[in-house]
């Protein structure tokens, strides 16, 4: 008997929540494809809703989500989205929402009796198209770009300027001199003499006079070679070249062939542009 009387008022409190809970459905007509739909639960003065038993946001159908649950102020509101998309006008229902509500007698379930709708289709407006539907063309206005082109000019101008300044300053090409290379004139001199051998010899005896910077005999050889290392390798070579150099021009002896002195002085020009 206890039992059926505590059912008996489960039961009453039950509805009387039910009628005392506002539920507010959105309008049933004028949705499409996309739209987001409000349904709103007003709670009885004294009611809330267990935390626990509020959905969470998740996709119920293929066609319907759950977007977002909010509790503001006694009202539950819960945020539908639809992605139907009919051929024509179609009525579709969201299922009924379980919650437990909690009040001065305890908590109690209520189911949130869900709604129907009116989904309708998309479809574009088919009217004939003719050259009046467009707008006319927007009227040009013309600028003169002429002050424009000076002053991008002027700063092109300015930063060449700034440019050639920072070059000569850095000794960057062009305003950086090329090293002197006597030797290598000289190599290229000798190639162009040809068989004259005491000619060749003249030719790279100033090269040398060149690279050494005052007139080289064979006395000032050795301080020559000290103060162009680079050059070593070829000391023997350079030490036989003023041997018979003397001997051709002091004592009548026959000049080297052109052939010799021309690998002598590419060896040379090689040693000085760091070739060898």
């Amino acid at each position: 008997m206890k039992a059926l009387l505590a059912a008996f008022i489960v039961l009453c409190g039950a509805a009387a929540t039910a009628q005392e809970l506002v539920h507010t459905p959105p309008r049933v007509h004028g949705w499409w494809m996309g739209d987001v739909l409000e349904e709103r639960l007003a709670l009885p003065e004294g009611w809330r809703v267990d935390p626990a038993s509020l959905p969470r946001p998740r996709a119920v159908e293929y066609w319907l989500d759950l977007r977002a649950v909010t509790v503001v102020e006694g009202e539950i509101v819960l945020e539908w989205q639809t992605f139907y998309s009919p051929l024509e006008p179609l009525e579709r229902r969201v299922p009924p929402t379980p919650l437990r509500l909690i009040g001065p007698d305890g908590p109690r379930d209520y189911s949130a009796p869900g709604f129907t709708f009116v989904t309708a289709p998309i479809r574009p407006i088919l009217a004939p198209s003719s050259p009046d539907q467009l707008r006319p063309d927007a009227d040009f206005i013309g600028q003169d770009a002429r002050g424009a082109q000076a002053r991008t000019a002027a700063f092109a101008a300015l930063a060449l300027a700034a440019l050639a300044g920072l070059a000569r300053h850095q000794a960057w090409p062009p305003f950086r001199p090329r090293p002197a290379r006597p030797l290598t004139a000289a190599a290229r001199a000798v190639a162009r003499l040809g068989d004259d051998g005491l000619a060749a010899m003249r030719a790279l005896h100033r090269g040398l006079d060149a690279a050494a910077g005052r007139a080289l005999a064979s006395d000032g050889l050795d301080a020559f070679l000290s103060a162009r290392p680079e050059l070593a390798h070829c000391a023997e070579r350079l030490r036989t070249f003023f041997a018979r150099s003397d001997a051709a021009f002091f004592a009548a002896a026959p000049a080297p062939s052109a052939a010799e002195i021309a690998e002598l002085a590419r060896a040379l020009a090689d040693a000085e542009r760091g070739r060898a």
